[in-house]
């Protein structure tokens, strides 16, 4: 069994179609998106469109939370204040009656799902945990492993319950192996928006019988997703992240 892993796509389909065709030829059985698919980029409504036509396991994330609570935008940063106002004006009320129906948490076998930090956060950062709260976190958590995005930044924290130990690490040659003395976090990163330095569409594939995560890194059609931003009247940062 092989599920792929995707996040923050946030509206940008060339990105997402790369992502896509990539699993594709994956041998993925299963395909989980963590949220915030809508927002930055210009194709909301089209990103969500497809996902609701595809057999995609879904979940909300902080951009998609103000349909059930519009107070959280107050909480957004300017650039993504201004993002949601164009964002919600493009989305019809299909795609919004369709997010609205959508769960903060999915979980399937040994595995949670959930956008920012177990158990079912949609805003909370892992890069804000000390490691006391990451500890209580494991400690509370039933599964073997939650999936997260909302960072970008992908990320593996490891909790032994025997020495109570927590760790920090990132992913070396694309992989990484699990084993059963832990209990993880792994951040899957971002389709979209990239945080780091690997301006990439990343996400990630989850072998359950090897227990085996390995990374994707995929390029796709950054002009073309730039000019939509752009011509959309968007913040500029939106453009100028998935480039510089």
């Amino acid at each position: 069994m092989r599920i792929a892993v995707i996040s923050d796509i946030h509206g940008n389909m060339e990105a997402f179609l790369a992502a896509l065709a990539d699993i594709a030829e994956q041998n993925v059985d299963k395909i989980y998106n963590l949220g915030d698919f809508i927002d930055y980029g210009a194709d909301s409504e089209q990103v969500a469109r497809k996902i609701m036509d595809s057999d995609i396991e879904t979940i909300i994330g902080n951009h998609e939370y103000p349909f059930f609570d519009p107070t959280l935008v107050n909480n957004f940063s300017p650039t993504a204040y201004q993002s949601f106002q164009i964002t919600k004006k493009m989305l019809s009320d299909e795609v919004i009656a369709w997010i609205k129906s959508l769960p903060k948490v999915k979980i399937f076998r040994s595995c949670r799902f959930v956008h920012g930090m177990p158990p079912d956060s949609v805003d909370i950062y892992l890069s804000y945990q000390s490691k006391y709260e990451l500890l209580n976190r494991m400690l509370e958590m039933e599964e073997k492993i939650a999936f997260i995005g909302h960072t970008h930044i992908q990320k593996v924290v490891k909790f032994n319950k025997k020495d109570m130990n927590i760790s920090l690490t990132g992913f070396h040659n694309h992989k990484f192996k699990l084993d059963d003395k832990h209990k993880y976090i792994i951040n899957a990163g971002s389709i979209e928006q990239p945080r780091s330095s690997n301006k990439k569409a990343k996400y990630v594939i989850y072998d359950l019988e090897e227990q085996i995560i390995t990374t994707r890194y995929l390029d796709y059609d950054v002009d073309a997703a730039v000019k939509k931003i752009k011509d959309a009247g968007y913040p500029d940062r939106n453009a100028r992240i998935l480039k510089s």
